[in-house]
């Protein structure tokens, strides 16, 4: 009998002995690293659900090591092997649960019901009532030092887990056909590793039990590196779990593991101490690393927050752009259709008062026709104000405003502008003379539209001259140009350049004087449209100014 004893546990030892070394070095480095993998990701997510879950999967998974490494270890103690056994299949159950959970929650960023909830505890409790009766266990093979399993409740656990595998499988080819593109690829990298694992811990399993060779099931543990592998690819990639510094920390705790095992294996004290500063410099070596990998990140986060900050400021700047021009849009729409609104009643006032002069209505009397006669010079300068309107509108939508005519003698158009204003400068009691040319200037030109910016030019003149007066002459090169030199207030430097550019542009000194303010802008629009040039001289303030007009001949 004894002799029998002794050969069982001889064989025990045996098969024992054959796999220790797969046990020792798949069981714990793995067990270790994946618990210390949740922990650090839990650690930096603590409310993060996910997080959470990722946490209960290392620890049962350690749980379940420690519990079959006793079986192994312990195969002569009939005590520890049928206590291990008995529970172990929750656990193994339990991964499979949380898996299917894990992976629940990363598909599709909410939480599972109540119900689910209380439904798959409903499912969990009979294993969790009948794990000590015999519809678990019905007792221990000495001779093979494994525990006998009751096959009812071993039929249901394996149901259970093939049940959650299809559903975890169909869960991903789902989500995987409804994702976009980065979706896909995360969701990819997330089902090979825990598919991996879920699969290896499932077929090892059912092979060790047709084949009755339980060593078999160690192998399917190994599956469990895919799976951090795919949560490191998940964080690293695509920065999930918010675990920048993640690869590094691995990295470091990792080689201070491998360098640390040593000690396992090392009888000599000589060595004993080289491994021992070995694993101090690891450590210390770490930890400057880790450091500076968290240096680095803060410093690109850094960037990537300005980036992101120019990127918004821009966004906001075009978005402000584009309703400024729309703004813009609706505004000369606007001005378009007062303009025209306001002109139609203006030439009709012109056309009854000219009736009124004429004679249409009765004879009146003097004083009546000197009313008349002045409401209807102001009647034409409000007409001409609503026109140079109509026109800068024009311009400032692109539209045509000009019609060139070949031959346009220059001389004549200058020389009515001149006419119209005279009486103007008499009433400021300064001079406007005109020198005239002895050559005769043709140009293509649109005669009114000329004479309308000719007229501008020197009503400006005018209009800021208090004393001295005015002077009008013509110069010829290549092209002709028509000089406009008056004694007036003057124009700062500074705002020479924008004079011609800008409506409603004036100097400081020139806040008193009335006007349209759209005088120059458009008088430079239309010479330009006609292939002309319009600039503004100054040596400054109280100095005068000279504008020239030039424009191509022929």
């Amino acid at each position: 009998m004894i002799d029998n004893i002794v050969t069982n546990i001889t064989y025990c030892k045996s098969v024992v002995d054959a796999v220790s070394g797969a046990v020792f070095y798949s069981h714990i480095p793995t067990a270790l690293v994946m618990l210390v993998v949740a922990l650090l990701i839990h650690m930096k997510n603590r409310k993060l659900i996910l997080a959470q879950i990722l946490l209960y999967i290392a620890i049962c998974f350690s749980i379940w090591t420690a519990l079959d490494l006793s079986i192994w270890v312990y195969y002569s103690n009939s005590t520890i092997v049928m206590f291990s056994w008995s529970i172990i299949e929750m656990f193994s159950l339990l991964l499979f649960i949380l898996s299917l959970y894990f992976m629940y929650i990363y598909i599709y960023k909410n939480d599972v019901s109540f119900y689910i909830k209380i439904g798959v505890v409903a499912l969990f409790v009979p294993i969790v009532i009948l794990s000590s009766t015999t519809f678990n266990l019905t007792g221990f093979n000495a001779q093979e030092c494994i525990a006998t399993e009751g096959q009812a409740l071993a039929n249901y656990v394996f149901g259970l887990k093939v049940f959650m595998s299809l559903l975890m499988l169909g869960l991903v080819v789902r989500a995987f056909i409804k994702s976009d593109t980065v979706s896909r690829k995360k969701i990819l990298v997330l089902a090979v590793g825990m598919l991996s694992f879920v699969f290896a811990f499932l077929l090892s399993g059912i092979i060790a039990s047709f084949t009755e060779n339980y060593t078999l099931e160690i192998y399917g543990l190994l599956a469990i590196g895919i799976f951090i592998v795919a949560l490191a690819r998940l964080v690293v990639a695509y920065g999930e779990f918010n675990m920048k510094v993640f690869t590094a920390q691995i990295l470091v705790m990792g080689l201070v593991a491998i360098v640390a095992a040593q000690f396992a294996f090392i009888q000599n004290p000589v060595n004993e101490l080289l491994n021992g500063l070995t694993t101090l410099l690891s450590v210390i070596f770490g930890w400057i690393l880790i450091r500076s990998v968290k240096r680095e990140i803060e410093q690109k986060q850094q960037i990537t927050k300005m980036a992101e900050d120019v990127r918004r400021a821009y966004a906001i700047e075009k978005k402000a752009n584009t309703e400024l021009e729309q703004l813009d849009k609706v505004k000369d729409q606007f001005l378009m259709t007062t303009q025209h609104n306001l002109r139609t009643p203006l030439t009709s006032i012109m056309g009854y008062s000219d009736l009124i002069l004429n004679g249409t209505y009765g004879k009146q009397n003097k004083k009546t026709v000197e009313v008349i006669q002045k409401f209807q010079m102001l009647g034409k300068g409000m007409i001409k104000m609503v026109n140079d309107f109509l026109d800068a509108s024009a311009f400032q939508l692109g539209k045509d405003v000009v019609s060139l005519k070949p031959d346009v003698e220059l001389l004549p158009l200058v020389e009515e502008v001149v006419n119209e204003l005279k009486f103007k400068a008499e009433d400021k009691k300064i001079t406007l003379t005109l020198e005239k040319p002895q050559q005769v200037f043709k140009i293509k030109a649109d005669p009114q539209k000329l004479k309308a910016a000719i007229f501008n030019v020197i009503d400006n003149s005018i209009k800021y001259t208090m004393k001295g007066g005015v002077d009008v002459k013509f110069k010829n090169h290549d092209s002709v140009k028509i000089v406009v030199s008056d004694t007036g207030i003057g124009i700062a430097q500074d705002h020479l350049k924008n004079l011609f550019t800008k409506m409603f542009e004036r100097g400081t000194n020139a806040k008193n004087i009335t006007g349209s303010g759209v005088g120059l802008y458009l008088s430079y629009q239309i010479i330009k449209s006609h292939n002309g040039k319009l600039w503004a001289e100054s040596e400054g303030e109280g100095k005068g100014s000279q504008f020239y007009i030039e424009l191509p001949l022929g």
